[in-house]
Formats: C-alpha cells, sequence, structure tokens
C-alpha cells in the first residue's frame, strides 16, 4: 500500500494501483472492480476539466478587476490634471511665463503618455471574454476616461495659447526695455 501523502498528489493513480491489486487477489470481483475504476476515471477528468475551466475564469475575472484599477487609476490622474488646468497664471514675467509654458509641456506629454496607455488598456479590454458585470464596469471606466481625455484636449491648448501670447507680450516689453 502507498504512503498517504501520495494520495494527495496523484489520488487516480493510487486508487488504480489498489484497485489493479484487488482484481489480482479477488478475480471474482474484477467486473465489479472495473466498472468502479472506470467510474473514478471519469469523475477524475470531469473533476480535473471542471478546475481547469474555473482557473480560467478566475484569471480572465482577475483581468477584468485589473483593467477597471488601471482605468480608475487613470481617471484619477486626468481628474487632477484637470485641477491643474483649471487655475491659469499668464505669468507675472517672462520667466515665470517659460516655467508655466514648460509644466504645460510636462502637462501635454503625461497626457501622450496617458493616450497611449488608454489604447494598451483597450487591447487588454478586447481580449477578455464579453461577459458579465465586471466587463460592463471596464466599459464605463473606459468610457469615462476616454470622455475626460477629450474634453482636456482643448484646455491645454487654451492654455497654450495663453501662455505663448503672454510671453510674446513680455518679450516685446523685454527688448523695448533694452532698447531704451
Amino acid at each position: 500500500m502507498l504512503p498517504l501523502p501520495y494520495l494527495t498528489f496523484n489520488p487516480p493513480s493510487y486508487i488504480l494501483q489498489e484497485g489493479q491489486q484487488l482484481i489480482q487477489e479477488k478475480p471474482e470481483l474484477s467486473p465489479v472492480v472495473r466498472r468502479k475504476l472506470g467510474e473514478i476515471r471519469e469523475c477524475w477528468q470531469d473533476l480535473e476539466s471542471t478546475t481547469q475551466a474555473k482557473a480560467r475564469q478566475l484569471f480572465e475575472a482577475n483581468r477584468a478587476d485589473l483593467l477597471v484599477q488601471s482605468y480608475t487609476s487613470l481617471d484619477h490622474r486626468l481628474h487632477q490634471l484637470e485641477g491643474q488646468l483649471c487655475y491659469v497664471d499668464q505669468g507675472q514675467d517672462l520667466t515665470s511665463v517659460n516655467k508655466q509654458l514648460k509644466k504645460l509641456q510636462t502637462m501635454e506629454c503625461q497626457m501622450e503618455e496617458w493616450y497611449k496607455e488608454v489604447g494598451e488598456l483597450q487591447v487588454a479590454a478586447a481580449s477578455i471574454p464579453q461577459q458579465g458585470q465586471v466587463m460592463d464596469t471596464v466599459s464605463e471606466r473606459q468610457a469615462a476616461v476616454e470622455t475626460r481625455i477629450v474634453r482636456l484636449i482643448e484646455p491645454l491648448k487654451e492654455r497654450r495659447r495663453i501662455l505663448l501670447a503672454s510671453k510674446e507680450v513680455h518679450q516685446v516689453g523685454r527688448d523695448l526695455e533694452d532698447e531704451i
């Protein structure tokens, strides 16, 4: 007889060996034992396939949850950027305008990165089977993020326009001071 820990790693093998041993010891029970061994094999295969199916479902659900988290995080970052764009400082001098332009350039680069991230998330979302409440949540988060990105494009352009105009005014003022 095999040790019990072996049973936890390979139950069908253990049971099949025990069944074969029983058939050898008591041939008159052979038909019943063979039938039962067949049932055990069938049950084990069902258990394995069910376990694999459940593992796939859990994997897909986890991927969907991760997508929701990614979209939520991205939405939060976009919200923070929105808050930064609410305050428009035209700059009191050329130096402050240049600092504002540099900050704006950083924001624009962030937006480009986030736009690429949305594309990657869309690809990931498309590879997940479209079923369940989690996918509805993914779709909602995706739509919210895409809408927010589109809404931020114009304020970024407007801020750039204002800062460039302010820079031009300060530059002209500085040039006039230099000539006087």
